[in-house]
């Protein structure tokens, strides 16, 4: 592309990626406790309206002072309560940080608890004492057992200090928390043998054809299972379906995953990383509002397979065949002698007349690969158009240079040199000090072109490969000695720098298509005329494509509508 001849604005969008703040990673240590549960003879304090606005009011995480805490005792710190896995739904586990280490310490800490009857939630009763760590800022968890599954309850945590009974409950970002929960102890596992027990008082009806099978299409990564609902399912508020899953039909089935009660189908995708050669049972329970189960009988066994082909890719397997069949045809036909139209680069057929023009001012000529390793496919491409490079050079006699940043991009570019010399006849003008290393430091390395470009003042520079924030430093150096600069990259930020100091510019595929272009390969030439053919199919879909969704919007045609719908699964990948 000559110089200042097209103008271009490059629009860069930065995506914000925000990573989520983890939980506090240690585990969990169990505190010592002084009464787990309280024993009967003991008073159980019940925590009073005046309690909760005593502590509401005095757990404000505004210190006066660096030693000084509004409330009489700090309070803990993200509390929070939830079901205990892997159980039969009798277990909640209470957890939270301890004192933040800049109050004064506390002397322990107390666990209230809360049961939902009929009229609402009753009072809440301490269940557990337990003594505070030396360490502050501890992690505290406390296991309540022997809890009735299907029942919901509240927990507080507060924080005590000597005989001064104060309860600051926990805090979570400043702001006082007082109730914990609602806690619905889950039933994780459920046997076989005790399915009856548990769907007994449910208030639904457990659901029917509960079936299993592999899933079609993937990788044996999911087992699909399905059921029906029972009859009064829709009209049931709160209503989801629990699925459970076990290895033998009458054996322990474990809780795997919940959905809504508007589903009826579940994709087990947990066999990614376990077994694929087992045969697995499910259970499908309804769980009701207020925590009862109603079990469905066990599924049939099924297996996850692997599935060699792929159905809801079809798709890409027929873009795949058409572009080789295309591409096949046009090797045969470049092998055949039919010579085919590939368009003019400019900047391709500037080579040669800056080559020779090198020649005649009896100046060498500089080529840089770009500064990635032979791992990067514009490296490769740049080796490539170097290859035919180094054949115009030993034909005129002129001499090359070829600094390099990596070292098996300079043993490569020995060995295309090395070749390309022998091709010609020219072997004995060849030596290794053709292609030289430098450093692989990104900036040490244009010090170092710098340098060769200033004392040997090159006629013709040439610049293809991937380049960064070195592109405009040796573009301007190279100007500034008066060569002739040929350059081409894919890397779209370096593009602007490029087109503004050189000469010619090679704009992102076109460096590909170099290779071939040069070379007259025909498996280079063939597989640039497919891919041709490949984007012009692409064009095609995408404009008839329009044309029939907007006879499909306008006029609700059903059969432009089924055409748009073909076209839209034509050019869509399949997600499994």
């Amino acid at each position: 592309m000559p110089r200042h001849a097209r103008f271009f604005a490059f629009v860069f969008f930065a995506s914000l990626v925000a990573a989520p703040w983890g939980a506090h990673s240690a585990a969990a240590q169990e505190p010592d406790e002084l009464a787990v549960p309280v024993e009967m003879d003991v008073e159980i304090p019940v925590i009073t309206e005046a309690d909760i606005q005593e502590a509401d009011t005095a757990a404000a995480p505004e210190p006066a002072d660096g030693n000084t805490f509004h409330a009489a005792v700090c309070p803990p710190l993200f509390a929070k309560a939830a079901d205990a896995p892997d159980d039969k739904g009798s277990t909640a586990l209470v957890s939270w940080n301890g004192c933040d280490p800049k109050y004064p310490a506390v002397s322990g800490y107390r666990v209230y608890r809360a049961e939902k009857d009929g009229q609402g939630y009753g009072p809440f009763k301490q269940i557990a004492e337990l003594s505070a760590d030396a360490k502050a800022g501890k992690n505290y968890e406390y296991s309540d057992e022997g809890l009735r599954d299907g029942d919901q309850y509240l927990y507080r945590v507060a924080s005590f200090k000597g005989e001064d009974i104060s309860y600051a409950f926990s805090l979570v970002s400043g702001k006082a928390i007082t109730d914990l929960g609602p806690v619905l102890p889950e039933r994780q596992i459920i046997a076989w043998d005790n399915r009856h027990e548990v769907s007994a008082g449910s208030a639904v009806a457990a659901p029917i054809n509960v079936s299993a099978k592999d899933k079609p299409n993937d990788a044996g990564a999911g087992i699909i299972v399905s059921w029906t609902p029972p009859a009064a399912a829709a009209a049931a508020a709160g209503l989801r379906y629990n699925i459970y899953r076990s290895t033998q039909a009458e054996g322990d089935y474990k809780l795997i995953g919940s959905v809504g009660k508007e589903r009826s189908e579940y994709a087990d995708e947990s066999h990614k990383s376990g077994p694929k050669d087992k045969d697995y049972y499910y259970m499908v329970a309804a769980a009701d509002a207020d925590g009862g189960l109603a079990v469905s009988e066990h599924s049939n066994a099924a297996r996850a397979k692997v599935q060699l082909i792929n159905w809801e890719t079809w798709n890409f397997f027929l873009f795949a065949l058409i572009l080789s069949i295309f591409i096949t045809y046009f090797i045969q036909s470049i092998k055949s002698g039919k010579k085919l139209f590939v368009r003019k680069i400019a900047g391709l057929e500037a080579i040669e007349e800056s080559i020779g023009r090198a020649t005649e001012m009896g100046k060498p000529v500089l080529f840089i690969p770009g500064i990635l390793d032979m791992n990067d496919v514009q490296t490769v491409a740049s080796i490539v158009i170097l290859g035919r490079i180094a054949r115009q050079v030993a034909e005129y006699d002129t001499r090359l240079m070829v600094p390099t940043s990596k070292s098996l991009v300079m043993t490569t570019g020995r060995e295309t040199v090395k070749e390309a010399f022998i091709s010609v006849g020219r072997p004995d003008a060849y030596n290794d000090d053709i292609v030289t290393y430098l450093t692989d430091e990104q900036f040490g390395y244009v010090a170092g072109v710098n340098g060769l470009m200033v004392r040997n003042k090159p006629a013709t520079c040439l610049y293809f490969g991937a380049f960064f924030a070195e592109s405009l430093i040796l573009a301007e150096t190279g100007n500034h000695i008066g060569a002739i600069q040929i350059a081409g990259t894919a890397q779209p930020a370096q593009l602007p720098f490029f087109i503004a100091a050189c000469d010619y510019t090679l704009i992102g595929e076109e460096l590909f298509a170099a290779s071939a272009y040069l070379s007259h390969e025909p498996k280079l030439l063939g597989s640039l005329k497919g891919q041709d053919v490949g984007k012009l199919l692409g064009m095609g879909g995408m404009i008839f494509g329009g044309v029939f969704a907007t006879i499909a919007e306008v006029s609700g045609a059903g059969w432009a509508t089924s055409i748009t719908e073909f076209f839209h699964r034509l050019f869509t990948a399949a997600v499994n």
